[in-house]
């Protein structure tokens, strides 16, 4: 047997009975064996049938091929730098920025699509949305708006996505035609957007009507309104599309709404000015930043209470939490911190982002 590389391994019936030197080697085997297999690590595999008889001799030629090692997988936290109108990419494995790259002016919303293959950012300067590839981190197209855009989010199984930026509609772009193709008259300053697990329900928080406009999401109408008793901003929804949870300025509440009712369950005290949500998709946990008092509350679902503050984080303003519920990414100022949400302790910042704004992992 010659094998064209030194150091694999000979199994006979998956019992190992040598080792290739890169030169013709001779074996024996009984005359019952029936399998051949050579491996080396680093390198495709050899196997083939024997049918031998006693005394019966065979010349065997073996090569085998170099298999490239599998690419290194790492996760990201994609954050908006609004002043610089750039993202940034931060491996959240080494907690290192790895690229930074130009999109529109301001960017103030990012949204990725269900197969994680692209982001979309509301570019509130440039009214558009750029379109982003995220294994090439670059754009790959623009789509205009009529106005500065802020928030934008991405319909799960559709290739639609809604934008907010006017003062009273909700702006539908076909995202695999990167084009508006609808609007959606809601109530007045809506400020947040979150859709159910299946897509056929849009959820929108309306700062100055006090209410949440419910969207039916095959025909873009509004099916039903949500009234508050003050003004709503941000909004989001748990995994299984129960419960609704909504932020109130004046005073800082953050609302939990029965989605199959439409009433307000329960109403959690969160300071001074609550910005955003995040809900853990695999913890009883939802996280809400407060600008104004340098915090970010931790509420518990199942009891609809505050369960811990985290207060080293000065102005904290987006959030995103990963999907094991492990860390939670707060992004600040100039920095972004992490959150290890077991000690909900500080375990690591990334500074210098200056400026910083929405954040979304990846």
């Amino acid at each position: 047997m010659t094998v064209n590389v030194a150091g694999a391994e000979l199994l006979v019936d998956g019992v190992r009975v040598g080792e290739s030197s890169g030169a013709p080697d001779t074996f024996h085997v009984g005359a019952s064996s029936t399998r051949l297999e050579v491996k080396k690590s680093g390198f495709s595999t050899f196997a083939r049938a024997l049918a031998l008889t006693a005394g019966n001799r065979e010349q065997v030629s073996v090569s085998l091929e170099p298999v490239a090692a599998p690419a290194q997988v790492h996760h990201e936290a994609w954050v908006l730098l609004p002043d610089a109108g750039r993202v940034a990419v931060i491996n959240t494995d080494t907690n290192r920025m790895i690229e930074s790259f130009a999109v529109g002016k301001r960017p103030l919303g990012i949204a990725l699509n269900t197969a994680r293959t692209l982001a979309f950012v509301a570019d509130g300067g440039s009214k558009s949305v750029s379109v982003i590839d995220l294994a090439r981190k670059r754009v790959v197209s623009v789509i205009k708006l009529s106005t500065p855009p802020f928030l934008i989010a991405v319909q799960p199984g559709r290739d639609r996505a809604f934008v907010l930026g006017s003062e009273s509609t909700v702006s539908v772009i076909d995202t695999a035609r990167n084009r508006v193709v609808d609007s959606i008259t809601v109530g007045r300053g809506p400020n947040g957007v979150a859709f159910n697990p299946s897509g056929t329900r849009a959820y929108v928080s309306n700062m100055e009507t006090h209410t949440v406009s419910i969207i039916d999401t095959d025909t873009l109408r509004v099916v039903g309104t949500v009234g508050l008793d003050g003004a709503a901003t941000a909004v989001a929804i748990n995994s299984s599309g129960t419960h609704l949870y909504v932020t109130h300025v004046m005073p800082g509440l953050l609302l939990v709404i029965e989605s199959a009712s439409q009433k307000v369950v329960a109403t959690v005290p969160v300071g001074s000015i609550p910005l955003s949500i995040a809900v853990s998709q695999s913890t009883p946990r939802v996280y809400v930043s407060d600008l104004v008092g340098n915090r970010v509350y931790v509420i518990d679902t199942e009891l609809n209470s505050v369960i811990a503050e985290i207060g080293q984080i000065e102005s904290p303003k987006g959030l995103a939490v990963s999907a094991d519920g492990s860390r939670l990414f707060v992004t600040a100022e100039d920095s972004m911190s992490v959150v290890d949400t077991k000690t909900n302790l500080v375990i690591a910042s990334i500074s210098g982002l200056r400026g910083v704004g929405d954040v979304v992992l990846r």
